[in-house]
């Protein structure tokens, strides 16, 4: 891993694509984490690539917290974390964590936020991959399509819905021109 890039996955101007948030959580399950814990927060793009931890990762982002969050964050060190437990945040789809490092060993694909291996026998996770299958969820009344992001339409170039016809600012701050076009030619307002 590696400290801070200059730039959040959010600006970087990325389409078509959907992005992960995990957090890592060294000696605790359930995710809860207690006064000595130490977790760090990695993003990434949702594409499939292998993830070992305590290695490099390449094009991910990565924030760490110690003394259970009471400080931080710091860009992430060198020291090992090999997390007992996770929270995900991967759009639809769930990441896989492996028992052993390059993605392989044991693996569990849980459907909800916190992924635990403890009640099956894992001390840790060694590594990780998370996909997108191309989807987006529907946010703020917006659902979009072809592998436009709701989430940077809505939360970056502050598109929302005016009855049904969508509306998105000129020259938002965190939104590109193109972006914006993305937004509105693949982007719906839905009733819910």
């Amino acid at each position: 891993m590696r400290l801070f890039t200059i730039f959040p996955l959010g600006l970087l101007g990325l389409h078509g694509v959907s992005t992960f948030d995990i957090t890592i959580y060294n000696n605790v399950a359930g995710c809860n984490a207690k006064d000595d814990t130490m977790y760090r927060i990695v993003t990434g793009v949702s594409d499939g690539t292998c993830y070992t931890f305590d290695e490099e990762m390449p094009g991910t982002d990565c924030a760490q917290y110690s003394r259970g969050g009471w400080e931080g964050p710091d860009g992430c060190t060198k020291d090992s974390l090999l997390p007992k437990s996770v929270i995900q945040r991967n759009g639809n789809v769930p990441c896989i964590f492996y028992s052993q490092k390059n993605c392989e060993g044991a693996l569990i694909q849980e459907t909800g936020t916190c992924v635990d291996g403890t009640p099956l026998g894992l001390d840790s996770f060694s590594s990780f991959s998370c996909s997108w299958d191309g989807t987006v969820d529907i946010l703020g009344n917006v659902g979009c399509h072809d592998g436009v992001s709701t989430n940077v339409c809505i939360n970056d170039c502050n598109c929302v819905c005016n009855g049904q016809r969508l509306f998105c600012p000129e020259n938002p701050l965190r939104c590109t021109e193109m972006t914006i076009a993305n937004c509105v030619k693949n982007c719906n307002c839905i009733n819910p």
